[in-house]
């Protein structure tokens, strides 16, 4: 996009989100900035398709579309990070493995990257500095002149006490500065900066390694790596084994919590599965992928995985007995997206393994498939969740966890505290929680969103 264009873009977005979020929290109003955002990027980026741009936009506007409806902080950091995501998207085209780097160095070089650009206009010999590049030379030493200057009126009180003659106090100084942060912000995401070493190693992913070269020591590795798949997945069988065998019998082992069982499992989980993609990784890259023997190797190492998907069932399981007794929170909810995630990147070694993927590519699908579970998980109602069914399901109804929750289902919590008719702390909290008189008169309209103006309607509000 060319510094006409982007100069009065970021200035529009940066002058929106400080309307928009100060002092705000993220509801409606994150709707409105992606809308506009939206808006500028289709029309920044003309060459790219209809069906590109809608890809690339997807996510976030539903992001910030669910953020309406309900305001929680998961879909919050989602939001974020796909806005930069959005605009990175379409400015550096690059691979999903680049982007998050990409972007920060666009941020911080964008600005400054075009302050001794000239042109030399047609007829004339002489060079002539860009109408855009003196506007942004203009901003960005408005920005340095009043952080100094603001630091040493600070540390003067005999400037401060001159100063206080003049009306100051017209000019909203620390909007002003939020201003020109986020247009610096906004400037390297919409004038967005290629740096020139990322196309160079773009030229490597989804490259398939080739037979050419095969190592003469590729017969000792190969053998390494048939035994070392074939001793892990005998261990790993047996310890799967054994829990089979507890989780069969209805009771857990002598000394051991449902906590303890289940964090053991979790905690054995995610170093199997750290230990299955460093070996695959490692034994499936150039020669070994086109040894005269991988057909042996691709099946040991599937048996392998086969197990860490077993490891993965057998602690979903785990912590489905440890819902059942004691209810949903979120360290047990994250147990359950974790396993998911193991799921997805087993996936990818299956895929590693039998399309001799290199590790590039493997990477680049991992970061994709990333961004795309962030968004998955970023969509889930989780308090919501919890109250509803921590109010029927489990053996042990906790109400003080649920009291905790940001944004309940507070006609479950009502319900909840039934069972609690002669805790004063409990009634309470619940009367003060769903008093729906306070917040329906205090909200802005940028912090609107359906579940607030739903539970205020119905005298049940979350503050």
């Amino acid at each position: 996009m060319t510094l006409k264009k982007s100069i009065p873009f970021a200035l529009v977005l940066a002058i929106m989100a400080n309307y928009l979020f100060y002092p705000a929290t993220l509801a409606l109003n994150a709707l409105v900035f992606s809308a506009i955002s939206s808006v500028f990027l289709y029309y920044s980026y003309p060459d790219l398709s209809i069906k590109k741009r809608l890809g690339i936009l997807t996510p976030h506007l539903l992001s910030a579309i669910y953020i309406s409806f309900y305001p929680q902080g998961i879909s919050y950091a989602f939001w974020f990070i796909s806005f930069f995501m959005t605009w990175a998207q379409a400015g550096a085209r690059d691979s999903a493995l680049w982007l998050p780097m990409q972007t920060f160095l666009s941020i911080l070089v964008a600005p400054f990257k075009h302050w001794g650009t000239q042109e030399v206009a047609e007829g004339s010999t002489e060079p002539k500095t860009k109408s855009g590049v003196i506007v942004l030379r203009i901003l960005v030493i408005a920005i340095l002149v009043v952080i100094f200057a603001s630091l040493y009126i600070g540390s003067n009180p005999a400037l401060q006490n001159v100063l206080d003659y003049f009306p100051w106090q017209r000019i909203n100084g620390a909007a002003f500065l939020r201003v020109l942060f986020y247009f610096l912000l906004f400037f390297g995401l919409v004038h967005f900066y290629v740096v020139p070493a990322f196309p160079k190693w773009k030229a490597r992913e989804g490259n398939i390694p080739t037979p050419e070269k095969i190592a003469e020591g590729s017969d000792n590795e190969w053998a390494t790596a048939k035994w070392s798949f074939i001793i892990l997945s005998i261990v790993l069988g047996i310890i799967n084994l054994m829990d089979l065998v507890f989780i069969l019998g209805g009771e857990l082992p002598d000394g051991t919590s449902y906590s303890g069982y289940v964090h053991q499992g979790f905690f054995s989980l995610v170093f199997s599965m750290m230990l299955a993609i460093a070996l695959i990784l490692i034994f499936f890259r150039g020669d070994l992928n086109f040894h005269e023997k991988l057909g042996s190797l691709k099946k040991v190492a599937i048996l392998w995985v086969s197990q860490n998907l077993v490891l993965g069932l057998i602690t979903a399981y785990k912590n489905f007995m440890y819902v059942d007794i004691y209810g949903f929170t979120y360290k047990r909810i994250a147990v359950f997206l974790f396993l998911i995630s193991v799921i997805v990147g087993l996936i990818l070694a299956y895929q590693k393994i039998e399309k001799k993927y290199s590790t590039w590519d493997f990477l680049n699908r991992a970061s994709i498939a990333t961004y795309l579970a962030l968004f998955t998980f970023s969509l889930v109602p989780y308090d919501l969740l919890i109250s509803r069914y921590n109010a029927v399901y489990p053996e042990h109804k906790d109400i003080y966890y649920v009291l905790r929750l940001r944004l309940p289902d507070f006609n479950a919590l009502k319900e909840m505290a039934k069972n609690h008719s002669g805790d004063e702390y409990v009634q309470d909290r619940v009367t003060a929680r769903t008093d729906g008189n306070y917040y329906i008169h205090n909200q802005d309209w940028r912090e609107w969103s359906y579940y607030h103006n739903h539970y205020s309607k119905s005298d049940s509000d979350p503050q």
